[in-house]
């Protein structure tokens, strides 16, 4: 791992970082649960947010290559 690294190589030694993070916080590190409840309601405003978002893209984007076609066609 020390060649890969002289060579610019990024690597992760695990036992180095398990050292800091003991040395630093002391004892154990255990894993927390990540699990999040969500509302259905929360769920269904994300998805229209994301496809209003998605909309407005699309109609920017459009109306850009329209301008770039009208402004290639002036000679």
């Amino acid at each position: 791992m020390s060649r890969q690294r002289a060579k610019g190589i990024k690597r992760t030694d695990f036992e180095e970082v398990e050292a800091k993070l003991l040395e630093r916080f002391g004892g154990e590190v255990k894993r927390m649960d990540t699990d999040l409840v969500v509302a259905p309601q929360s769920l269904n405003q994300i998805v229209e947010l994301l496809m209003g978002q998605n909309q407005k893209s699309a109609t920017c984007s459009n109306s850009w290559n329209s301008s770039q076609k009208i402004s290639c066609q002036i000679p």
